[in-house]
């Protein structure tokens, strides 16, 4: 008889998330969100079995580690899978044996997330699902067919972001995320994140969330023309001219990451 697939609750994930300082044990990716810039490619945290449920791994704390949604869809139900490069927030042997020694800020990054609550994971899954609204709408307005026959719409997203939000709202402490250490980024992106928390209805979650959808459409528009549909050099070029020129761009940090991905293909000077 097939083991019956059991599920971690959101104290679970919010313990291990917060064990796990938001690293991706199999990557390292940074999942906490309000250090991610406003634009697609956001990476969601998981919590992956690390004895598959399905071969009666339970759904404790002990048997969970936080992964990037990435890394947990790859690994699925493959227990030899299990080559961790961080436990617990820290780098494991096999890091230090491919990579070496951390880096000054990959080592402040996680003294910084080790202040974190488990009640902070519940502000970053509501963060997380405002992305997948935002993504889903902007995806239905570029002509992505696969997204406009989706059963979940941005309204669903957006309506689990607010429940999110109130359990935040519940449960949250006098330690501030400011107080704490863990904001670095003090920029408008991160500011009307931070708005978020006070928001006393959906109406005014709602509204909070407009200046964040209007820089999102922006970056997202010049993410995907450079990404997606600037197949030369040429084209490609245009593509940048237009990020720079694109009106409520947020922040510069899609121009950043960019211009950082043009900066590493060559081009020849007839080009």
């Amino acid at each position: 008889m097939a083991q019956t697939r059991t599920e971690f609750t959101d104290s679970q994930k919010a313990k291990i998330f917060v064990r796990d300082r938001a690293t991706c044990c199999f990557s390292g990716a940074n999942l906490w969100l309000l250090d991610t810039p406003l634009r697609p490619g956001h990476e969601r945290d998981w919590v992956d079995h690390i004895r598959p449920s399905s071969r009666l791994g339970k759904s404790d704390e002990y048997n969970g580690v936080c992964a990037s949604h990435t890394f947990n869809a790859k690994k699925r139900n493959n227990s030899s899978d299990n080559v961790y490069l961080f436990r617990e927030g820290i780098p494991t042997v096999t890091h230090f044996g491919i990579f070496g020694a951390l880096s000054a800020q990959q080592h402040s990054r996680l003294q910084r997330l080790s202040h974190l609550l488990p009640e902070d994971w519940y502000f970053n899954r509501a963060i997380g699902l405002v992305f997948l609204a935002f993504e889903h709408i902007c995806s239905v307005e570029w002509g992505y067919d696969a997204y406009s026959s989706y059963e979940r719409k941005e309204t669903y997203w957006f309506s689990a972001a607010w429940k999110k939000l109130q359990l935040f709202q519940n449960l949250k402490t006098s330690k501030s995320l400011e107080s704490r250490g863990i904001i670095i980024q003090a920029d408008a992106t991160t500011d009307a994140w931070l708005s978020l928390r006070t928001a006393a209805t959906e109406i005014e979650f709602q509204s909070l969330l407009k200046p964040l959808q209007k820089a999102y459409r922006s970056n997202f528009r010049a993410w995907n023309r450079y990404f997606h549909d600037s197949k030369t050099p040429a084209k490609k070029r245009a593509a940048l001219k237009h990020a720079e020129n694109a009106k409520g761009l947020s922040g510069g940090d899609t121009l950043r990451c960019i211009r950082e991905d043009f900066a590493l293909r060559p081009f020849s000077a007839h080009q």
